[in-house]
Protein backbone atom coordinates (compact mmCIF):
# COMPACT_ATOMS: atom_id res chain seq x y z
CA UNK A 1 0.00 0.00 0.00
CA UNK A 2 2.57 2.96 0.01
CA UNK A 3 3.28 5.44 2.52
CA UNK A 4 5.89 5.44 5.94
CA UNK A 5 6.75 1.60 7.34
CA UNK A 6 6.03 2.52 11.01
CA UNK A 7 6.85 0.37 14.36
CA UNK A 8 4.33 -2.21 14.63
CA UNK A 9 4.56 -3.10 10.51
CA UNK A 10 8.46 -3.21 10.95
CA UNK A 11 7.67 -5.59 13.75
CA UNK A 12 5.34 -7.54 11.99
CA UNK A 13 7.73 -8.18 9.57
CA UNK A 14 10.38 -9.26 11.41
CA UNK A 15 7.94 -11.48 13.31
CA UNK A 16 7.00 -13.29 9.72
CA UNK A 17 10.80 -14.01 8.84
CA UNK A 18 11.71 -14.82 12.32
CA UNK A 19 8.88 -17.49 12.01
CA UNK A 20 9.39 -18.30 8.35
CA UNK A 21 6.33 -17.34 7.00
CA UNK A 22 8.12 -14.92 4.97
CA UNK A 23 8.53 -15.89 1.68
CA UNK A 24 11.91 -15.32 0.06
CA UNK A 25 10.66 -12.36 -1.90
CA UNK A 26 8.73 -10.26 1.10
CA UNK A 27 12.23 -10.87 2.65
CA UNK A 28 14.16 -9.43 -0.40
CA UNK A 29 11.58 -6.41 -0.81
CA UNK A 30 11.64 -5.68 2.61
CA UNK A 31 15.48 -5.19 2.46
CA UNK A 32 15.16 -3.37 -0.69
CA UNK A 33 12.22 -0.78 0.90
CA UNK A 34 15.23 -0.24 3.98
CA UNK A 35 18.10 0.13 1.82
CA UNK A 36 15.56 3.46 0.38
CA UNK A 37 15.88 5.63 3.25
CA UNK A 38 12.86 4.10 4.92
CA UNK A 39 15.51 2.41 7.75
CA UNK A 40 14.02 4.94 10.95
CA UNK A 41 15.13 4.67 14.23
CA UNK A 42 11.40 3.41 15.13
CA UNK A 43 11.76 0.76 12.34
CA UNK A 44 14.92 -0.49 13.45
CA UNK A 45 14.54 -0.76 17.31
CA UNK A 46 11.04 -2.42 16.40
CA UNK A 47 12.36 -5.03 14.12
CA UNK A 48 15.68 -5.27 17.19
CA UNK A 49 12.57 -6.07 19.80
CA UNK A 50 11.79 -8.78 17.62
CA UNK A 51 14.67 -10.09 16.93
CA UNK A 52 15.53 -10.28 21.04
CA UNK A 53 12.15 -12.16 21.53
CA UNK A 54 13.27 -14.68 19.34
CA UNK A 55 16.96 -15.04 20.72
CA UNK A 56 18.13 -17.89 23.41
CA UNK A 57 19.29 -16.75 26.52
CA UNK A 58 23.36 -16.94 27.25
CA UNK A 59 24.07 -19.21 29.69
CA UNK A 60 26.05 -17.83 32.94
CA UNK A 61 29.50 -19.47 32.00
CA UNK A 62 29.82 -17.40 28.44
CA UNK A 63 28.71 -14.37 30.06
CA UNK A 64 32.75 -12.81 29.44
CA UNK A 65 32.92 -14.36 26.12
CA UNK A 66 34.17 -12.89 23.12
CA UNK A 67 31.94 -12.47 19.94
CA UNK A 68 32.76 -13.55 16.89
CA UNK A 69 30.69 -12.36 14.49
CA UNK A 70 31.35 -13.42 10.62
CA UNK A 71 29.58 -14.57 7.25
CA UNK A 72 30.44 -18.10 8.07
CA UNK A 73 32.24 -18.25 4.34
CA UNK A 74 31.06 -18.13 0.46
CA UNK A 75 31.57 -22.08 -0.09
CA UNK A 76 33.95 -21.29 -3.02
CA UNK A 77 36.58 -22.67 -0.91
CA UNK A 78 38.29 -19.05 -0.37
CA UNK A 79 40.06 -18.40 3.31
CA UNK A 80 37.59 -17.93 5.97
CA UNK A 81 38.75 -15.06 7.83
CA UNK A 82 36.04 -15.68 10.90
CA UNK A 83 36.93 -19.28 11.04
CA UNK A 84 41.26 -17.68 11.70
CA UNK A 85 39.35 -15.47 14.22
CA UNK A 86 37.76 -18.07 16.31
CA UNK A 87 41.10 -19.86 16.34
CA UNK A 88 43.35 -17.08 17.43
CA UNK A 89 40.59 -16.34 20.06
CA UNK A 90 40.37 -20.03 21.44
CA UNK A 91 44.36 -20.31 21.31
CA UNK A 92 44.34 -16.90 23.78
CA UNK A 93 42.23 -19.24 26.26
CA UNK A 94 38.50 -17.32 25.54
CA UNK A 95 35.28 -18.54 25.00
CA UNK A 96 34.06 -17.57 21.46
CA UNK A 97 30.57 -17.20 21.18
CA UNK A 98 29.56 -17.69 17.66
CA UNK A 99 26.43 -15.90 16.52
CA UNK A 100 23.78 -18.40 14.74
CA UNK A 101 26.01 -21.19 15.19
CA UNK A 102 26.75 -21.98 19.02
CA UNK A 103 29.91 -21.64 20.93
CA UNK A 104 33.32 -22.91 21.08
Amino acid sequence: KGGELNGEQAQAAMQAMMTGKASPGQIGGLLSLLTLDKCTTEVVSSMAKEMRSHSAPISESLRDGMDIVGTGGDGKRTFNVSTTAAFVVAGGLYCGVCLGTGFF
